[in-house]
C-alpha cells in the first residue's frame, strides 16, 4: 500500500505525506512505521533542498558571439541550426512532466513511441519509475508484482513486436523489460540492449526449480521473438 501511494503520486512524496495520505484513505498506522518500510525498499520523496553546485557563473561580459543576430528563420534544411537542453532531474519528473503536457503533445510523443494511447505510455513510464528505484537502491525485482502494472495494448494501438504482451502477465519483470526494450529501439535504433538482456538472463540458470518463466513472466521462447531479435543499426 504504501508503494502504491508512492508510485501513485509519481514518487515525490515522502514518509510525512504517504502517512498523512494513509490516513485520508483509512489506513492506521504510525509515521515511524511508514518511514522505516519506505527506507526498507529504497523509497524516498523530493525535497526543496538544494542539490550540489554543478555550476558557477561567470562574472564578466558575456563574450559570445550572436552568429545569427537573433535571425531563426530558415529557407531551406541545414541552413541554421539550433539546439536546446532541458534537463529532468528524476525520471519520476520525466513522469509527470509527460502526464503534464496537453493531448496533443503527449499523443505526437506516444505515437513516435509506436503506441497509440497517450494514458498507455504515462502508465508505462509510472511502472519504470518504481522498477527504476528498486534497482537504484538494490531492491529485490526478480519475483516482485509490479506496483503500478502497465496496461496490456491491444494490437490495434502498438507495434507488431509487441502483440504478444497480450498473453504476458503484466505484474511480473518480463513485461517491464520488453516495453523497455521496445521504447529503446524506439528511440535509438542502432540500440543493442535487447540483445544484451537475453545474453544477461542466459547467465542465470534455473536454481530450486525457480525460473523466469515461473518466476519472472517470461513466455516460452521468448528469445526468437521479435522483440528480442532487433537488430541494431548504424
Amino acid at each position: 500500500m504504501i508503494a502504491k501511494v508512492h508510485a501513485d503520486n509519481y514518487g515525490v512524496y515522502g514518509a510525512r505525506k504517504v502517512h498523512a495520505e494513509l490516513g485520508r484513505q483509512g489506513h492506521r498506522v504510525a509515521r515511524c512505521t511508514v518511514q522505516r518500510l519506505m527506507r526498507a525498499a529504497g523509497l524516498r520523496g523530493i525535497t526543496r533542498a538544494k542539490g550540489p553546485r554543478t555550476t558557477i557563473p561567470g562574472s564578466g561580459p558575456d563574450l559570445r558571439p550572436d552568429l545569427v543576430e537573433r535571425s531563426f528563420t530558415a529557407t531551406g534544411p541545414n541552413q541554421l541550426w539550433v539546439a536546446d537542453i532541458t534537463y529532468c532531474r528524476t525520471f519520476g519528473c520525466l513522469t509527470a512532466l509527460y502526464n503534464l503536457l496537453g493531448s496533443r503533445d503527449a499523443g505526437a510523443i506516444a505515437k513516435n513511441l509506436d503506441v497509440k494511447n497517450r494514458d498507455i505510455i504515462h502508465g508505462w513510464l509510472k511502472a519504470l519509475n518504481v522498477l527504476r528505484n528498486h534497482c537504484a537502491h538494490n531492491a529485490r525485482i526478480w519475483n516482485r508484482a509490479t506496483v503500478y502494472p502497465p496496461r496490456v495494448p491491444s494490437p490495434a494501438l502498438a507495434h507488431e513486436r509487441l502483440h504478444h504482451l497480450g498473453a504476458v502477465d503484466n505484474n511480473r519483470l518480463y513485461f517491464l523489460a520488453a516495453i523497455t526494450a521496445h521504447l529503446l529501439i524506439c528511440l535509438d535504433s542502432s540500440t543493442n540492449w535487447p540483445r544484451q538482456f537475453v545474453t544477461v538472463m542466459r547467465k542465470f540458470p534455473p536454481v530450486h526449480g525457480m525460473a523466469p518463466a515461473n518466476t519472472m513472466g517470461f513466455p516460452n521462447d521468448w528469445e526468437s521473438l521479435a522483440l528480442w531479435r532487433h537488430a541494431p543499426t548504424k
